[in-house]
This record gives C-alpha cells, structure tokens and sequence, in this order.
C-alpha cells in the first residue's frame, strides 16, 4: 500500500533510510562515505523539518514500513529508499508511479532527481537519463552521484501511442 507520509512516521523513516544506506549502499561506497552520508546519530529535527515540506509517500506491507520517496516540488524526487529486506521486490517502482502520477497531476513537464551510484539502475530502468556525473560533498567527504532527468511528456506520450 502506498500512502501519504504522516508525522507519526517519522522514527520508522529514520530507520529505513539508515538501514537502506548502511545496507544496500555499502556496495558501492566506502564505509567513510557511508558515515558521511548516514550519521550514527541523525539529527531527528532536521528529518522532521525536511519531511514537513514537500510531498512524501510511504510504502507499506503487512503495517511495516518498506519504501519512502519524497518530492521535493512536483518537479525534483529528492529521495527514494527501500528497506533491505524489500529491495527489488517492487517498491520503488511502486513509489515512482504513484510519485509520476502525482506529479504529472500537478502539472509536472519532467522529473529530476540526484541518484546514488547505487540507485542508478534503478532510475535507468524507469527511462531517466543521466544529464551529468557530479561529486557532492558531505562532512569533508566525497560522494558520487548523477543528476538525473526523466521528460514526463515523451514518456506520456509514448504510454498513449502504446495503448491505442
């Protein structure tokens, strides 16, 4: 089930992403990248502040939360992660359609995002390209991603001329 994040979320989106991050991200970086982009001790406010904005969607199976995506503007996905027991069994992919969905709703032309090595094929996957390879710093430490971008209307359209 996919639904609209709610305050009482908050510590289990925590958890989720601090699992996905240590878990499925230690493939592609390294264990002080991984400190840097996913603290011992996460700051809880700027988590809530962050996720009181935006547009944010949880997956859950069986009461247990399984996937979190939010939109930063109907425009940008500023996050997407998966708990490791669920990974590709579906929930991203259930979360990207409902956030396109949304998006196109609200008058979305495109989707951006910035997407994690690890994430990547994920995004290939659902027709975004890769616009450049970029290096982010967090806490004095180097992280590579890409900055990604998926045309909303070519994708529609091409859905449309599929079903006729």
């Amino acid at each position: 089930m996919i639904r609209e994040y709610a305050a009482h979320d908050l510590s289990a989106i925590i958890d989720l992403i601090g699992r996905s991050v240590r878990e499925l991200a230690s493939r592609d970086y390294t264990s002080a990248q991984i400190s840097a982009w996913w603290p011992e001790r996460p700051d809880v406010g700027a988590w809530e502040r962050r996720l009181a904005t935006g547009t944010t969607f949880v997956a859950e199976r069986e009461g247990r939360m399984v996937g979190v995506l939010r939109m930063e503007t109907s425009e940008h996905i500023d996050l997407l992660f998966v708990h490791p027991a669920f990974a590709r069994q579906g929930v991203a992919r259930a979360l990207h359609d409902r956030a396109m969905r949304w998006a196109i709703d609200a008058g979305a032309s495109r989707l951006t995002a910035h997407v994690s090595i690890t994430a990547r094929p994920f995004f290939d996957r659902m027709g975004f390209r890769v616009v450049t390879p970029q290096t982010v710093e967090r806490h004095g430490v180097h992280l590579r991603n890409f900055r990604m971008t998926l045309d909303l209307m070519a994708r529609s359209g091409a859905e449309s001329d599929s079903s006729a």
